[in-house]
């Protein structure tokens, strides 16, 4: 077992000089799923990595198709101003954001101190105070309940219509906040 990660990347990199396209990506499944004893399981991770690895699709496609915060990254990356600065709810995964950010959940953070508010303008005024611009909630994991996630909510609510919104992904501007 500890072998097929070499299997996979030495079946893949040695394709990589493969004249054809079509014929790389079906000879690079062929290979990792007759040398992988578990090729049945990590052969759909090459069917969906092949493309990319051997130039068949972009980078920017692929990540705008498997990672679901993606979208919402590139969009902070290029339409917000580099003075940008936004709090993550939800979707702690910051990797492709060019901004600064931290994670606002009180499970993975107690830079907030959600105990000292009564209410989101307390939470908005704290926020304003530390130079936060924006809120990125990924709405699939971060589902509004008394206390801080109902703060959030309301904030976004706010602010209006999310800037930008892909895979349940969203940017608002926190509102009476200075770009």
């Amino acid at each position: 077992r500890h072998r097929n990660p070499t299997i996979r990347s030495a079946a893949l990199g040695a394709l990589a000089l493969y004249p054809d396209p079509k014929a790389r990506a079906s000879v690079a499944f062929a290979l990792y799923t007759s040398y992988s004893p578990t090729g049945a399981i990590g052969g759909g991770l090459v069917a969906r990595e092949a493309p990319v690895v051997f130039g068949m699709q972009s980078r920017a496609d692929y990540l705008d198709r498997d990672i679901s915060g993606y979208p919402v990254m590139r969009f902070i990356n290029t339409q917000l101003p580099a003075s940008a600065k936004i709090v993550f709810y939800g979707h702690p995964l910051g990797f492709y954001c060019d901004r600064p950010y931290f994670w606002g959940d009180a499970q993975h953070s107690t830079f907030i101190p959600y105990d000292a508010f009564h209410d989101e303008n307390d939470l908005r005024a704290y926020l304003q105070k530390i130079g936060v611009t924006h809120i990125l909630v990924d709405h699939r994991y971060f589902t509004p309940a008394p206390g801080y996630t109902q703060w959030v909510d309301a904030l976004t609510a706010q602010s209006g219509p999310s800037l930008f919104e892909s895979h349940g992904v969203a940017v608002y501007a926190l509102p009476g906040a200075k770009p």
